[in-house]
């Protein structure tokens, strides 16, 4: 924002819905770190894994530049030449295909097939 404002421009619509995104991130990374809110996994709150997430999806890119090189390195690289890599995407990409099916189920159970309000919506065997 500050070249945005020594520089005269004007943002562009996706920077500003970014700007709220992650406004909204830092606010409930605030929230967690003073109030904490809903089940703790491992004494860490979701807010907080996101962030742990975040970091180790990242740190995996940087892996990744430093022992694979970069793009155009694997543009003629053979996945076949990185079987446990493959293989572990593979398990990866069914296991985030489970994840997302069961968050399908839970949010249709939840909200029924149309919109899902924050008020008034019925809890899982409540």
């Amino acid at each position: 924002m500050t070249l945005q404002y020594a520089n005269r421009e004007l943002p562009c619509p996706l920077c500003l819905l970014e700007r709220v995104a992650l406004f909204g991130i830092c606010f409930g990374a605030l929230a967690n770190f003073r109030h904490g809110f809903g089940s703790a996994i491992f004494g860490i709150h979701m807010p907080v894994w996101s962030i742990i997430i975040a970091v180790t999806v990242l740190a995996a890119y940087a892996v990744k530049l430093v022992i694979l090189g970069g793009d155009a390195f694997l543009r003629n690289a053979d996945v076949n030449a990185f079987p446990q890599i493959k293989r572990g995407a593979d398990a990866f990409g069914l296991y985030v295909i489970a994840l997302a099916a069961v968050n399908l189920v839970s949010v249709v159970l939840q909200c029924g097939l149309g919109e899902c309000h924050t008020f008034g919506y019925r809890l899982l065997g409540g």
